[in-house]
């Protein structure tokens, strides 16, 4: 997901110093209008003029710093920052917006060590906890990020941004209910709805909150109807929730604009086998044996659907296959003789059902003494 930085550059009109030359405040003075008409390379230009007519020029170099942060400058702001450090170590700005230079350079603890200094020299400078936020984030050190931003938010409770930033980690940190919580700020606020519904339902899902999950799940659908995840997990919503008709139909939408999504035919077919739709079943379990040739299970529930639409010999081949590689299964061995007592194959049906027996399947003891005369 995608991160907000927050940064303020402030900026204001200086009085001529009589500790520089007049010619190197005028053009720090120009470069302080052109930056408030957003006019930062002109800015830059005048603090260029203004620091080489006096090399010392703290301020100018500060500000010269804040310009190229605006035009993507980094590397250049950063040094200008570092010799205002220099010069006034004490100067907590400096590091403030030195930090924001790195994280946008990905160097993330170097930033957060530059934001912690500025905090310990300024513990008012809030907005740094908003930026030390991200470069935890980014550094996968969600809790730190997390308490940051729940900091920066109490000074500055409408930002969006930094409330989804503060979302994102808590889902990290399984704080499922504060993300919840959180998102549900963000919606009232109508921020990122497409993003946030699609989160939340996913957060509910967690929580194995289902009910609450399928109308998150309609939203994020309806801004995003291609999508073939959102209809497979508000399928399994439904399912969850014994809506077995709305699962199957979200089931075969993720099939349609997914025709490989494996867990969608997989649920699709057993959602059909219990809604009795043998003929379904067995075309979505032939579907899922093309990707999963080895799952016995499947092969199971697809000769128990050939079984059901009195397709025996099919039925008898996929109880074979299973005793084959898995000759310790009993329930193969029981239905396979049910196909073979449909078959009238009386014979291999009783052999079977005394294999099954054998390996302790409780319902073929009770076939035997009428199968096996």
């Amino acid at each position: 997901m995608r991160t907000a930085l927050m940064i303020m550059l402030i900026c204001s009109l200086s009085i001529v110093s009589a500790q520089v030359p007049r010619t190197a405040a005028i053009a720090y003075n120009e470069g302080v209008l052109a930056f408030k008409e957003k006019n930062y390379e002109g800015a830059v230009v005048s603090y260029n003029k203004a620091i080489m007519l006096a090399p010392q020029y703290t301020k100018a170099r500060y500000n010269r710093g804040k310009a190229r942060l605006r035009i993507k400058q980094f590397g250049k702001a950063i040094g200008d920052f570092q010799k205002v450090i220099e010069a006034d170590p004490n100067n907590a700005r400096a590091y403030m917006y030195k930090g924001y230079g790195l994280i946008q350079l990905k160097k993330y603890p170097a930033a957060i060590s530059n934001y912690n200094k500025a905090l310990e020299l300024d513990s008012n400078l809030r907005e740094c906890y908003a930026n030390r936020g991200i470069a935890f984030l980014r550094e996968g050190k969600y809790k730190q990020a997390a308490r940051d931003f729940q900091r920066a938010l109490e000074s500055n409770p409408d930002n969006n941004g930094i409330r989804y930033n503060l979302a994102i980690c808590q889902a990290k940190i399984k704080d499922n209910k504060g993300a919840i919580e959180s998102y549900g700020i963000l919606l009232d606020n109508h921020y990122k709805p497409q993003t946030i519904y699609q989160s939340r339902a996913k957060l509910y899902l967690s929580e194995k909150q289902y009910a609450e999950a399928i109308p998150d799940f309609e939203q994020a659908i309806s801004m995003n109807a291609e999508n073939y995840e959102l209809y497979y997990l508000r399928g399994f919503c439904y399912m969850k929730t014994d809506d077995l008709e709305s699962a199957n139909k979200d089931f075969a939408t993720a099939i349609q604009l997914n025709p490989t999504h494996l867990a969608s035919i997989q649920n699709k077919a057993y959602i059909s086998y219990r809604l009795k739709r043998y003929d379904e079943a067995m075309t979505d379990f032939t579907r899922v044996l093309l990707q999963k040739p080895q799952d016995l299970n499947v092969r199971l529930n697809r000769g128990l659907s050939a079984l059901q639409i009195k397709d025996y010999r099919e039925a008898y081949e996929d109880f074979t296959m299973i005793i084959e590689q898995k000759p310790e299964m009993a329930s193969a061995y029981y239905n396979r003789a049910n196909a073979s007592i449909a078959m009238e194959q009386k014979g291999q049906a009783c052999q079977d059902m005394r294999q099954a027996a054998k390996l302790g399947y409780k319902e073929a003891f009770n076939q035997i003494p009428y199968l096996c005369e």
